[in-house]
Parts: C-alpha cells; structure tokens; sequence
C-alpha cells in the first residue's frame, strides 16, 4: 500500500515536471534519483526511474531513463537486470537511430558482458562502442567514453594473458583521461589496472608504483569502494610475489576486511587467493585452511 503511495505520488511528480520534456528538468530528477534517492532507498529510486521512463516522451529520455534503470541495478549486483534495460534502450537506439547516446549504452553493455564472463559479446560491444565515439559531440564524453572502451579491450588482453598488448591499451586510455577536468577516478582505475598487468608479466616492483599511485585516491575519496578493494588485494599479492611478507600483510588485512561489507564476489574469491598464497609462503597451515574454507563457503 505505501509502495504504491509512494509510486502515485512519484508519476504525478514527474508528469507534472516534464510535460514540456525539458532537458534542465529532465536532468536534474535523473541526476536527484542517481546520486541522491538511491543512497537513501534502492526500492524508492527503482519507483522513480520507473515513472521517470514512463513519464519520458521523448526517445532520448526514454533511453536515458532505461539506463538510469540499469545503473540501479548494476550497483546493486544484479546484473541480468542491468542487462535488460540497456538492452530495451539498445532497441530505441536502433529504432530511432539515437546515435548519440548510442556509444554509453554499448559501452555499459560491454562491461556488464565482461563480468559474467562473456568475452567475445564484451568485445563486440566495446568495438561498437568505439564505432559510435564519433556522434558524441561532447569532446569530454568523447574522451571519457574512448578511454573507457580502451579500458575494456586492455580487460580482454588481460584474460587472455597479453599484457604487453593490455598495457599499450591502458596507456591510450590513459592520454584521453589526461584531458578530462574530472579525471582522477578514471587515472585511478587505469593504475589499477596497470597494477594487474605488471604482476601478470612478473614485474613486481612496477605493480606496487602502480597500485600505489592508485591507492592515493581510493583512500582519500573512496576507502571502502570495491577500486579500493582491487588495489590492497593487488598490493598484497604483488608484494607476496616480491618476497615482501610483511608488507604484504598490511594490504592482506586491509582487504580482507573489504571483504566483510562487499558483494562483489569475484573480487572476494580473488582476496581469498591472495591469502591462500600468502599463509603457503608463510608456512601457516591453519590459515591457509581458513583461507582455502571461506573460498568454497563464498564461491564465484
């Protein structure tokens, strides 16, 4: 009964709002709903992005308003949802040929491919995404989407273990981010994603300069984010690899107290790995049973 209060009150809210369809307007409950209502109540802001896509006449806000959708969901871990809406917005694209919203949704799509292990369709995506660079009229966009998609391609050499190739990616990415005026986020994720490549070509020492540079902004922005997360588990591991155990504890703790608020189950079993290997160089069997325990109880 409340919930459908709330959703009457929420309709009559945006219908009254964006009856001219405007953009200011349209912009500015997208924007409320995203970074605002979702912070205080995740059912209450999947009401309002559903009657901010119902109330949407436009195609353009009916996208937007889908992958707003998507967004929710994604942050919530429900990725199937997150791909259902970008798909419905990927049809209104297609449609009504909205190219220039067309490289985030493909972009957001390939991603969100990426993490349930669908490579090959992450990788058709991101080349779409690259091939739709060119209807953003937005330079910054521009650059942040070229980065990002760069950032994508660099994740499939990664898995496929061709980290010269993912490094090369990563330092394009790196040269559009540099042009942003918000660009210590993305700077951020890059190095972390550096990080990974060095210890995957065996070069420790590198890892750690990287995953430092990124760790200065996740600690001071984000501290309990799932970047901040990624970059203790790489330093704990680069720094087990590099025979620096004690080092490597700092980082181990740090991570695995990221472990008991998170959700994020690849980057727990990645953590879990991490000490698994640690307490082997450390000749701790009762940890490493632990360690090995809390991998199958929470697997990926």
């Amino acid at each position: 009964m409340m919930l459908r209060k709330i959703y009457t009150c929420l309709a009559i809210l945006f219908l009254l709002l964006l009856q001219a369809q405007n953009v200011k307007n349209y912009d500015k409950v997208y924007s409320k709903i995203l970074h605002e209502t979702y912070h205080k109540n995740f059912d209450k802001a999947i009401i309002a992005g559903d009657s901010l896509y119902r109330s949407s006449v436009k195609p353009a806000f009916q996208v937007k308003s889908l992958m707003l959708l998507a967004q929710l969901y994604q942050r919530k871990g429900d990725v199937e949802k997150a791909v259902n809406y970008a798909e419905r917005s990927e049809d209104i694209i297609e449609k009504y040929q909205i190219y220039d919203y067309s490289a985030r949704v493909f972009g957001f799509l390939a991603s969100q491919y990426r993490i349930i292990s669908l490579y090959d369709k992450s990788k058709s995506y991101t080349e779409k995404a690259l091939s739709a660079v060119k209807y953003i009229k937005d330079p910054a966009e521009s650059n942040n989407v070229t980065g990002l998609m760069l950032q994508e391609l660099a994740h499939y050499d990664i898995k496929t273990k061709q980290y010269k190739k993912a490094i090369f990616k990563l330092e394009k990415a790196q040269e559009k981010f540099n042009l942003l005026r918000e660009k210590d986020f993305f700077t951020a994720t890059n190095n972390q994603l550096m990080g990974v490549c060095y210890i995957g070509a065996g070069m420790y020492d590198k890892a750690i300069t990287y995953y430092k540079e990124a760790l200065v902004y996740a600690n001071k922005n984000i501290p309990k984010s799932t970047l901040a997360g990624k970059v203790f588990q790489g330093l704990a591991l680069a720094y087990v690899r590099n025979g620096e155990l004690n080092e490597a504890k700092e980082y181990l703790d740090k991570a695995e107290d990221y472990v008991k608020d998170s959700k994020y189950l690849g980057l727990n079993q990645e953590i879990y790995s991490t000490s698994q290997e640690y307490y082997a160089r450390r000749n701790d069997a009762q940890n490493f049973t632990l360690a090995t325990e809390k991998k199958i109880l929470y697997p990926n």
